[in-house]
């Protein structure tokens, strides 16, 4: 058993960056304790108001000269496909945590959100957005790609066989 923390989408875009640090963490470690789940990931998930859960990691990476990126990785209800990443910037000398999640990253998760529910799923490595049957090419670890990607007719191995080649290569040890 496991237990997660769930956001509704329509609460996520009032809630401060600070908000998603130590309070959040606090809340992930109690439900750890009460549940006995001993791994380290988090299970934070937003609720798209239809009863849909989408599985979300907030990260911080520190930057030299006082430059703070924050993404937000948003993946399948499983985490098993990741859908996007989120990235936006602050300055570490502002109060930062006090701030609103911006606006356009709030946007693009619900675009993101809305387009996966009508059956549609951004490319990994291109970026297109694809039908999620009948568009993806193949899987390689949590990213979804095209067709194109996937045989190397497009993306960063266009001419080398594509995503299909790299996957064939892992051994997945």
């Amino acid at each position: 058993m496991y237990a997660g923390l769930i956001i509704p989408i329509h609460e996520f875009e009032k809630m401060r960056i600070g908000d998603l640090l130590k309070p959040f963490n606090e809340k992930l470690v109690a439900l750890k304790v009460i549940t006995g789940y001993t791994y380290d990931n988090p299970h934070t998930y937003f609720e798209d108001g239809h009863g849909n859960f989408f599985k979300f990691l907030f990260i911080i990476h520190n930057k030299p000269k006082n430059i703070i990126t924050f993404s937000i990785n948003l993946y399948t209800q499983t985490g098993v496909t990741i859908l996007n990443e989120f990235i936006f910037e602050k300055h570490s000398n502002s109060n930062w945590h006090l701030e609103i999640i911006p606006k356009d990253v709030v946007v693009n998760i619900c675009k993101t959100i809305d387009d996966y529910n009508h059956g549609k799923i951004k490319c990994a490595d291109c970026g297109e957005i694809v039908d999620k049957k009948d568009g993806i090419g193949g899987h390689y670890f949590a990213s979804a790609y095209c067709k194109g990607c996937w045989k190397g007719e497009k993306g960063n191995y266009k001419d080398r066989s594509g995503w299909s080649a790299v996957e064939a290569k892992e051994n997945y040890n």
